[in-house]
């Protein structure tokens, strides 16, 4: 259970999330990848300015069972990728670094990918232009070359922090407008259309039950990052109920224990639910992580962590 102090003393926590670790991204704007030797120096760069907390300090921090004695920093990953077993991890070793590793479970055990990790494919395999063309092809009449409001247009801007205003209306448009089991239906044709089936893009994409394992015996913390990876803000509540359990008694039978900690998607203001202290609640949830900007004080609400990206990561160190 997620336990608050008032107290803010000691040192503060950096938390710095990562995704796609991998050399390139694809032939078009898509995915931006950290590369193992970027991920090694800013490493480095932390352990210059922060203590290297160990998730037991992380944790009694989190929970405010002890302050650190100096600012520290964490590492996490989102979204259980490959990437992260095959290349994150050597670098982790390198340092001498335990991390955390956030998972989305549809992959694991319906071989089927979250729609936004086939958005990140398709963009970064086709050419833009062509991309909203299959795009608009697949979609139905309703939202195909739909324009967004002006209040949706601001929301994307505060959603898509690191992104062109045009790519910001476009993923927003993807992930929170057009309902997701259409979005969902729609990007696995036009994978299919490139010659990709949606079992073969998961293998690929995604890490599978031994390699999470084998990240957990060596040390790792597990967590949960909802089951399809979709917008806690989008479900209604028993959706919601249904998405975090499936999530975490997956995780739960894979390691054998229950996660703790969990990783919202998409982290942002609108994509958190409505009450996240109630959520932990109900799930026994000790942790839960935003990608809202910051550090992180003794004494701060568990359930609403603050965590930066590597683009962010110049204003810290």
């Amino acid at each position: 259970m997620i336990k608050i102090t008032t107290k803010k003393k000691g040192g503060r926590l950096l938390i710095l999330t990562y995704h796609y670790v991998r050399e390139t991204g694809g032939q078009f704007p898509g995915i931006h990848p950290t590369s193992e030797n970027e991920l090694s120096s800013q490493l480095d760069k932390l352990k210059n300015k922060y203590h290297k907390a160990t998730l037991g300090e992380a944790s009694d921090f989190i929970l405010g069972k002890k302050p650190l004695e100096r600012d520290s920093f964490l590492i996490t990953f989102d979204d259980g990728l490959l990437d992260h077993y095959e290349f994150a991890q050597k670098v982790l070793t390198k340092h001498n670094i335990k991390a955390v590793f956030f998972i989305p479970t549809k992959p694991l055990i319906e071989s089927m990918s979250p729609a936004v990790h086939k958005i990140h494919w398709l963009r970064a395999n086709i050419q833009p232009d062509k991309f909203e063309v299959l795009l608009n092809r697949f979609l139905p009449d309703r939202w195909s070359n739909m324009e967004l409001s002006e209040q949706d247009k601001a929301r994307s801007k505060a959603m898509y922090i690191h992104d062109n205003q045009k790519t910001q209306e476009l993923k927003f448009f993807l992930n929170f407008v057009v309902p997701y089991d259409v979005i969902d239906k729609v990007l696995s044709r036009m994978i299919n259309e490139l010659g990709m089936t949606e079992s073969r893009f998961c293998q690929a994409t995604f890490m599978n039950k031994k390699q999470i394992q084998a990240l957990a015996s060596d040390g790792h913390l597990i967590g949960m990052h909802g089951h399809t990876h979709v917008p806690f803000s989008s479900f209604k509540n028993s959706q919601l109920e249904e998405d975090v359990s499936i999530n975490q008694a997956c995780l739960s039978e894979f390691l054998g224990e229950i996660p703790r900690w969990l990783s919202y998607p998409y982290g942002r203001d609108d994509a958190i639910p409505k009450d996240p202290s109630s959520l932990c609640r109900l799930y026994n949830i000790d942790a839960a992580f935003t990608l809202i900007s910051g550090m992180n004080y003794f004494g701060d609400e568990a359930s609403m962590l603050k965590r930066i990206t590597p683009n962010e990561l110049s204003r810290f160190i």
